[in-house]
């Protein structure tokens, strides 16, 4: 038998694939190979086409590990149907396949975009929920689904909700990756405006929770961060002293807006820690190490 993998050439799915034990169907929009190992085969998927879900192994598959999403918060406000046809209906009709096979265990990757806005400070899974983007609300929508196959099935569905996740292969409009950007072309950080307080998880350790998760057998809703929270312009300027020390050249931090951190959304892992027994190893500076390295 084997995993899935859905978003097999994103962020997550890219470090994932290789630390599943086991074959691995590692399944993208492009069918290329992934992984160093000759138990990964790459298969087809796009979850805008219900037909190529149903053309999956589905008689091979006994655990699917559910990354693929449409990823752009900001941008789904441009491109809301195309947002929520890949996000709420692609994850609607995965669990469905999923569950006619048989399949026993079905892990979702949500987001943390699905709480109130104006919530802050240490949020849990009983924290409100609310949404004002497009790409919330269909992150939204296909956890609820989770939650009723969850409910309705015999199949163990899991969604996990990280925070800000960073690491090598994250997308060019995320925080962490603009600003090495800018710090090693330019030599310039320029934060927007403002000083968010947020919650950075390094993405080997979102891996290690994944992992963490099929081998526990879950059946629930977990939080996933690092507990701690940083703000931008503490980031910034995180990010201008390690390239800083890398590469001998010098970083300037331009910044404007408020000092003090505001809109503060930290992850609390307890239920996590104390049901899986999973904490993350990375500290932000080290993750930032790694990552410019790999970047350079």
């Amino acid at each position: 038998m084997a995993v899935l993998v859905t978003g097999a050439t994103g962020l997550v799915g890219r470090h994932l694939v290789d630390e599943v034990d086991g074959r691995v169907l590692a399944a993208s929009r492009s069918k290329k190979h992934l992984g160093n190992s000759s138990s990964v085969e790459g298969v087809l998927l796009d979850l805008a086409d219900e037909k190529t879900i149903q053309r999956l192994p589905w008689s091979s598959i006994d655990t699917v590990i559910h990354l693929a999403a449409y990823t752009e918060p900001r941008r789904s406000v441009e491109e809301p149907h195309k947002c929520f046809t890949t996000n709420a209906c692609g994850t609607s009709a995965l669990l469905t396949a999923a569950h006619d096979a048989n399949v026993s265990e079905f892990l979702y990757l949500s987001s943390y975009w699905v709480f109130e806005s104006g919530v802050t400070g240490e949020l849990d899974e009983s924290t409100p929920i609310g949404v004002e983007t497009p790409y919330g609300a269909s992150k939204l929508a296909a956890e609820a689904q989770c939650d009723a196959f969850r409910t309705q099935s015999e199949m163990m569905v899991t969604t996990l909700r990280p925070f800000n996740v960073y690491g090598p292969g994250a997308r060019p409009h995320q925080v962490v990756p603009e600003f090495v950007s800018q710090a090693t072309d330019a030599g310039i950080i320029e934060p927007h405006p403002g000083n968010p307080t947020r919650d950075f998880l390094y993405v080997e350790d979102l891996v290690d929770a994944i992992i963490a998760c099929m081998k526990a057998k879950t059946d629930d809703v977990f939080n996933l961060g690092r507990g701690k929270g940083t703000s931008i312009r503490k980031l910034a300027s995180e990010v201008a002293d390690t390239v800083e020390r890398l590469t001998d050249r010098e970083v300037v931090t331009r910044f404007s807006g408020p000092i003090e951190s505001s809109d503060k959304k930290i992850a609390d892992i307890r239920k996590i820690r104390s049901r899986v027994g999973w904490t993350p190893k990375t500290d932000l500076s080290t993750g930032l190490e790694k990552l410019i390295s790999r970047f350079l």
